[in-house]
């Protein structure tokens, strides 16, 4: 595990109370809906969380990073950095809230809420249409990793496992 990521664990008390109840109705939603559905819901409710934690303007992806880390920091939902390629930006989620957020260790719903929240952060700081944010799997020390770049840069199957 990473420094970074281990000191936020080590200054955050996780909620049992919140976890609990996430965790019951994760199960419950998982024996009525397929994973197609769960993540279309849990991006959804991504957008929301984003929507009521909205970043401050930023000018730079720097400015992203700062704002993005302090604020999942503060809501108790990990950490948040940022690696810049040629034709894509790589947001890395390290320390996911996984622990008692539902019956396995990194759901696809849990994917899909973060990928919700950093493709609304996205939008309102003016990302086009033809951007989207998603999710691409696991980093080091388990981590989640994002990816934002060109719709044309992802497979199709995978927007339709998204929708």
């Amino acid at each position: 595990m990473n420094s970074d990521a281990y000191q936020f664990l080590r200054q955050r008390a996780r909620n049992q109370a919140a976890g609990e109840v996430l965790s019951a109705l994760t199960k419950v939603l998982s024996a009525h809906a397929d994973e197609a559905q769960l993540r279309s819901v849990a991006f959804e409710a991504g957008r929301e969380l984003a929507s009521r934690h909205p970043l401050a303007e930023c000018e730079t992806l720097a400015d992203f990073e700062r704002a993005g880390d302090a604020l999942f920091r503060a809501a108790d939902w990990g950490t948040l950095s940022v690696e810049t390629a040629d034709d894509s930006v790589t947001f890395v989620h390290g320390a996911p809230p996984q622990d008692g957020w539902g019956p396995e260790p990194q759901p696809a719903w849990m994917e899909g809420l973060f990928e919700g929240v950093l493709a609304e952060w996205m939008r309102h700081l003016g990302a086009g249409d033809g951007l989207d944010v998603r999710y691409i799997g696991k980093g080091e020390s388990d981590t989640m990793c994002y990816r934002l770049a060109h719709r044309a840069s992802f497979s199709s199957a995978t927007r339709e496992q998204r929708l």
